[in-house]
């Protein structure tokens, strides 16, 4: 375990040695003048309010009056408690079953910001015709069996989710979990069978994602779907109850072999040391005696959002909407989900291996498989069209990321934490690698790419803004603000990792699993299971016509790739017999 502890000034912003360059980059920020001393102090002493009660307040506050008096940057690092309600608390928890029990009582609790605009559906202009289904997160597992025994699988749902209080409260619109009744009735139903179709896990997806949840019950569904294949269980969560991330981390837990989760990040200061510098250079404050304050610091920190909202992605008429239509802020309504079939983990790590060796340097798996849906885009668009691609398209997807969070799902004991789930993250702009002609060339990119927007760096900075800085603006300038990000976008991406081993429900065990989201833009995600990755698409079929090519052209890059890396072993290996 690895409490916080009270943070001394070489833990916030004053290293015990330094080479030439780190002190230059360190004195800048540092500097004992009383003008930008006493500034920050005021700016402090506002964001801290007074007598506040807040966990996170008191963690910054804590902090604060244990650093080194002077100095600008040591005390914004101070504040970064801030930056996310949730931290506070430790940094890795091992993950137990929790008991079968239901508190006897509970209290409401608040949402936070995001959370409260996602259950509203505040965050786009009615005229956008924004579903609320679109916050619903869909998680489709597929069972070796035919049919699963219902009673018993909801029992063990049931003794997974209850110990949670999201999980038996309503949501209300004030921005409350108000602890409810939970029927089982209503969160359990029993569905026809699907058939023995080829695209019948599909058209069950389909229908179930665009229907919305009651507001006056607790925002979560499942619904089990008996089938000659292998039956399914489909898991709609609302995304104000949890993120996907909390959510795998939640359902992990049911692995036979106990993962040990991080659930709560512990992050360095110096992640962030050099986003707030850059920050403040970008003011221009970088000469001597200067008053840097810490609205100046948003003031940098909100141009570098935006610089991601400058101009928008190039009309692909076989892959994104129009210009007009994106102005208009019309998306289209449809939607079709593609299932790529599942492909072995060891396949994607031996080209992560292979590239890092024959480049020398490392290289993510979101990386890998960021590259690889890209050619599959790249294959596709010159399949539907005969015009010579142009290589400076632009392309660019949404990436979510994590933050910083503290939010532990289980105490030491193992018992729930009733408030451990929650929303943790953030979407920061990438340009796709589609103008590439090479799979090799394209993991190039994305990689260069990838290393150059310094990731923890960007969700940090993300979160503050989103969790600080929006809430301050009226209504309408927010969702103006959302509106302009998604224009600018042709594409949502997000790799959640798994659970590492199979899972027993109910006495029956899951095959494979799919997280499926229906948003504004076309969204993938990725998730991964006992070893597999399981890659799920939604596209719009009005603009994306033969979407079933797109599962054919991943798995030809996929080999592509492997190929060129020397990777040879067969990606579509079945999973073996347990």
């Amino acid at each position: 375990m690895c409490p916080t502890k009270v943070l001394d000034a070489s833990d916030i912003g004053l290293p015990r040695k330094e080479t030439t360059q780190q002190s230059e980059r360190m004195s800048w920020g540092s500097r004992g003048d009383e003008k930008l001393t006493t500034a920050v102090d005021v700016e402090v002493q506002k964001l801290l309010g007074s007598g506040s009660s807040s966990t996170a307040e008191d963690l910054a506050r804590e902090r604060f009056e244990h650093v080194e008096p002077h100095g600008v940057i040591p005390r914004l690092m101070a504040l970064y408690p801030l930056f996310d309600p949730s931290v506070g608390s430790e940094s890795c928890v091992d993950v137990h079953m929790p008991a079968a029990k239901t508190p006897e009582y509970s209290v409401a609790q608040p949402m936070n910001f995001m959370e409260q605009q996602m259950r509203q559906n505040n965050f786009l202009p009615s005229s956008c015709g924004f579903p609320s289904s679109a916050w619903i997160i869909n998680t489709a597992f597929r069972f070796r069996e035919a049919s699963v025994d219902f009673a018993a699988l909801r029992e063990d749902l049931l003794k997974l989710f209850l110990p949670f209080l999201r999980f038996r409260s309503l949501a209300c619109e004030d921005g409350r979990w108000e602890p409810t009744q939970v029927d089982p009735a209503y969160h359990f139903l029993l569905e026809a069978d699907m058939g023995d179709g080829p695209s019948a896990v599909e058209k069950v997806l389909g229908a179930l994602m665009t229907q919305s949840l009651d507001i006056d019950r607790p925002l979560w569904r499942i619904h089990v779907v008996p089938g000659p294949r292998g039956a399914l269980v489909v898991f709609r969560v609302h995304h104000c109850v949890c993120d996907g991330l909390h959510l795998v981390r939640l359902l992990s837990t049911l692995c036979p072999k106990q993962p040990r989760w991080p659930v709560a990040t512990k992050w360095s200061p110096y992640a962030v040391l050099p986003a707030v510098i850059e920050m403040a250079k970008a003011l221009g404050e970088g000469t001597t005696g200067a008053v840097l304050s810490v609205p100046q610091v948003i003031s940098a920190s909100a141009k570098n959002v935006l610089s991601s909202m400058d101009a928008p992605d190039s009309f692909i008429p076989s892959l994104t909407h129009s210009d007009e239509e994106r102005a208009k802020g019309c998306f289209g309504a449809a939607r079709t989900i593609v299932l790529i079939p599942p492909h072995t983990l060891c396949f994607v790590k031996a080209m992560k291996k292979a590239y890092g060796d024959q480049h020398k340097t490392a290289v993510s798996l979101t990386t890998v498989l960021l590259s690889v849906f890209t050619g599959a885009l790249r294959r596709y668009v010159d399949a539907q069209s005969t015009a010579p691609f142009a290589s400076d398209t632009r392309f660019r997807i949404s990436i979510a990321a994590p933050t910083p969070s503290s939010r532990r799902q289980y105490t030491k004991t193992g018992d729930a934490n009733p408030d451990g789930l929650g929303n943790s993250f953030v979407a920061f702009s990438f340009d796709a690698a589609l103008g590439e002609t090479d799979a090799v060339e394209r993991l190039h990119r994305t990689h260069k790419t990838l290393t150059d927007i310094n990731v923890p760096v960007m969700a940090a900075t993300r979160a503050f803004l989103a969790n600080k800085v929006v809430p301050l603006f009226p209504q309408r300038t927010r969702q103006e603000m959302v509106l302009g990000f998604i224009k600018q976008h042709s594409l949502g991406f997000s790799n959640v990792p798994g659970p590492p081993d199979h899972i027993t429900v109910g006495g029956a065990h899951i095959q494979s699993a799919y997280v499926v989201l229906a948003t504004v833009n076309p969204q993938v995600t990725i998730m991964s299971y006992d070893g597999y990755l399981h890659v799920a698409a939604v596209v719009d079929p009005a603009v994306v016509t033969s979407p079933h090519l797109l599962s054919q052209f991943y798995l030809e890059e996929l080999v592509d790739l492997g190929q060129k890396l020397g990777v040879t072993s067969d990606p579509l290996a079945p999973r073996p017999d347990r």
